[in-house]
């Protein structure tokens, strides 16, 4: 491939620093990796700029092997723009595919004057890239007049290892690595109201498709009905073996305080805590009081009685 003139910009844009890839959670090691590039575009007087793709590549690569999504993608933009960058969204297709490294760099510099690039550790591009190492993506980069440089790494978090953490039930350690409460919205849907009538009424909640669902079990959540209001609420995801012999996964929200009908509504719960394992018990009875325990147990974790303890709720670490 013939590199253009790197001193050329037929864009007229300012001078960019940027970084590029799948930011899914944007979790505690993604913030690394933008703090750096924040860092340096002040030092460099350069525009900040995040680069990521409308959906995770393994998508068209290879659907099978595509994880849940840990956040949304309107989520995942509106969470980076609240660190103070621009955020511009690839469409992830054949030919984006199909770009080697040098294109990808040399696109970059042409159409978004580009002049400096912050990688992640782990991060790679181009179709060629997964064999280049940090020296190989330094020549190139020189070769179209982009910088790179290699943010710091923070062991121990990546998205996979969040997602894997997720779906064994290891919520706390998830928490940790993104930096807050793992949230999971969807649509409140009609359900078989049995937690009504034991005194217990729940909301059923339909997932955003493609998003991961935690482990089965029983969570402390805040809830909330898209009004910027969090109330408590007991989450218990699994088959209900109590009740049901059907076999099919549910999401019930038992949201403490709450009355009013709100099918058809948006809710977004945030795990604060998991509380125990998915159990079958011998009656309703022993169900309608582990429930009660459950939330007692929820309430001390979400309604604490210091203000220290409420903000350190939302930010673990």
């Amino acid at each position: 491939m013939q590199v253009k003139n790197p001193d050329e910009n037929p864009t007229k844009q300012p001078a960019a620093i940027a970084t590029v890839g799948t930011f899914d959670g944007v979790h505690r090691g993604h913030r690394l990796v933008i703090d750096t590039m924040l860092e340096r575009a002040r030092m460099l007087d350069a525009m900040p700029l995040v680069f990521t793709f409308d959906h995770h590549p393994l998508c068209l690569i290879a659907p099978e092997r595509a994880p849940g999504r840990l956040m949304k993608s309107e989520e995942e933009v509106e969470t980076l723009r609240s660190l103070g960058v621009e955020v511009r969204v690839l469409h992830f297709d054949e030919r984006l595919r199909s770009m080697k490294a040098a294109e990808w760099l040399s696109a970059l510099r042409q159409k978004h004057n580009v002049k400096w690039l912050v990688m992640g550790f782990d991060n790679t591009f181009g179709s060629d890239g997964i064999d280049f190492s940090l020296a190989d993506y330094m020549r190139v980069g020189e070769e179209c007049g982009v910088d790179i440089t290699v943010a710091d790494r923070l062991p121990g978090v990546s998205s996979s290892i969040i997602r894997r953490q997720l779906r064994e039930g290891k919520l706390r350690e998830a928490n940790e690595g993104l930096g807050r409460p793992f949230t999971l919205s969807g649509t409140v849907v009609t359900g078989k109201a049995l937690g009504r009538r034991i005194g217990f009424p729940t909301a059923n909640l339909r997932p955003d498709e493609g998003r991961l669902v935690p482990a089965k079990g029983v969570y402390a959540a805040d809830a909330s009905l898209g009004d910027n209001i969090l109330l408590p609420a007991i989450v218990n995801i699994g088959n209900r073996p109590t009740v049901s012999d059907a076999g099919d996964v549910s999401i019930e929200a038992h949201i403490i305080g709450w009355e009013g009908n709100i099918y058809g509504r948006e809710l977004t719960l945030h795990f604060i805590e998991r509380l125990r394992d998915e159990k079958h018990f011998g009656s309703l009875e022993e169900l309608i009081g582990a429930i009660r325990m459950d939330r007692a147990a929820a309430l001390s974790i979400l309604t604490p009685d210091s203000e220290e303890k409420q903000d350190c709720r939302y930010h673990p670490l």
